[in-house]
């Protein structure tokens, strides 16, 4: 496979060696095995995606241990089971038949973590991200952080990490938490917890979608974005004139992290009201 990537736009030296190191796991599941990478974030998913679908001949998909996970594992299926499975070349878009081969696939690697606190306490995704990267693991081996109410989260983790972050994660701040291993992750049914909120904006520009959703200045929305600090898409290096459109991921330093859930609301002096998700 050609190693030429000029062709991806990428953040930094960092982005580069994630997407080399998935094109050689793509030469090693040649005619071999099917092989499994660590996280992936959203953006690096995208530069993953369009680097192997250059090549042709590869079949892979993304799993991250639930239908709504954002952090997931890039699986490439091996010539075998392309062709025992009837597999084409390219991205799947996974059904329950490829959900359950990925389940299968990565059934040693995945493990999930429940996190368990006081019924007198609140803990945020943030707590918990926190606490977790603070024991000075890499952010690879971790995946979705799922905060299932105020006193419980969950977290996909490598299996080889499991272990590690249960035995150490004594305390979410001050907040001593109990730990525990989940026998069988699939059977725990997941989902992120948003906050929903609609905004006016006299446009789709990320500048101006920034300074809607968070209350600060558009002047102010234009420093963070150049400064690095607001992100779009996982994408440290967006312009302010850049689009804004469904699905899209915003995130900024000290503000949260938000989703637009629709962008095509219209008030009637014609400006953009949008549906914005906040993770909670």
């Amino acid at each position: 496979m050609s190693k030429n990537l000029s062709f991806l736009n990428f953040n930094d030296n960092h982005e580069k060696r994630v997407v080399c190191s998935a094109l050689e796991l793509a030469e090693r599941s040649r005619n071999s095995r099917t092989r499994v990478s660590s996280f992936l974030n959203i953006r690096e998913q995208k530069l993953i995606k369009t680097a192997l679908l250059s090549d042709g001949s590869l079949c892979f998909a993304f799993y991250g241990g639930f239908n709504d996970s954002e952090r997931k594992l890039l699986v490439i299926f091996d010539d075998y089971t392309m062709h025992s499975m009837l597999l084409e070349p390219g991205c799947i878009e996974p059904d329950d038949s490829i959900i359950k081969l990925c389940e299968e696939t990565v059934s040693d690697e995945l493990s999930l973590i429940k996190i368990s606190c006081s019924d007198f306490v609140r803990l945020s995704h943030r707590d918990y991200m926190g606490a977790i990267l603070s024991l000075g693991i890499d952010r690879s081996t971790i995946g979705d952080i799922v905060p299932q109410d105020d006193h419980c989260a969950y977290v996909f983790v490598l299996t080889s990490m499991a272990s590690f972050v249960c035995d150490n994660l004594t305390c979410v701040g001050r907040t001593p938490v109990k730990t525990e291993i989940c026998s069988d992750f699939s059977r725990v049914h997941l989902k992120h917890n948003f906050q929903s909120s609609q905004v006016v904006t006299t446009s789709l520009r990320f500048d101006c979608v920034l300074s809607a959703i968070t209350g600060i200045s558009r002047d102010k929305s234009k420093t963070l974005i150049k400064q690095g600090l607001a992100e779009l898409n996982y994408y440290s290096k967006a312009s302010p004139d850049d689009s804004v459109t469904d699905g899209d991921i915003i995130s900024v330093r000290g503000y949260g992290k938000y989703k637009i859930d629709d962008s095509s609301g219209v008030t009637s002096k014609g400006k953009s009201r949008i549906t914005v998700l906040k993770y909670i």
